[in-house]
């Protein structure tokens, strides 16, 4: 892959050369921050409505390996759970988590499904973090309409804390969406 004119690993495809690494994360930024069209995108940056889209794809696949190839996104170890919980204000917590609706364009197919209780079309994110800010699960694109309990029954979070490998003296602390 090339990342921003660097050449890195070969796996995820590579990012042409035409602006620059820093105007390549910032678009990317700018189109997660912002509600707009590609065609506004490309206007806004001076390119393509299409040249815009494939600099979002690439920059987030390439964020999506590094996360995975540097842990940016992980999962805490038994020793780190442990301190965490040394730090919680409450008894054997370690970190939250909690969702919420990231709204969308209604999409053409299947627009019942997106549409959320409070009437507009979303996905939702759901994310676990700990109490110094540092995200240990993340887990999104789920249709609007879905049941928050059924999205963590769904999620990687709900296999791992019922897999034995947490301490039951250890909490992830949610709503009632999040059942003991």
């Amino acid at each position: 892959m090339v990342i921003f004119g660097q050449r890195e690993h070969a796996t995820v495809g590579p990012i042409r050369a035409g602006m620059s690494a820093e105007g390549k994360l910032f678009l990317t930024i700018w189109c997660l921050a912002n509600n707009e069209t590609f065609q506004q995108v490309g206007d806004h940056f001076g390119i393509s409505r299409g040249y815009s889209h494939y600099l979002l794809k690439q920059c987030a696949n390439v964020i999506a390996h590094l996360s995975q190839e540097h842990g940016i996104i992980k999962w805490p170890s038994s020793t780190d759970i442990d301190e965490l919980v040394s730090e919680y204000n409450f008894p054997g917590g370690f970190a939250a988590v909690d969702r919420c609706h990231v709204p969308i364009k209604v999409p053409l197919q299947h627009a019942d499904s997106y549409i959320n209780r409070k009437s507009f079309a979303s996905v939702v994110l759901q994310a676990t973090c700990t109490k110094n800010l540092q995200f240990t699960d993340v887990s999104t694109g789920w249709p609007g309409s879905i049941n928050d309990a059924r999205i963590y029954r769904k999620s990687k979070l709900h296999k791992l804390l019922n897999s034995g490998l947490i301490d039951h003296q250890h909490h992830v602390l949610g709503d009632s969406a999040y059942p003991l």
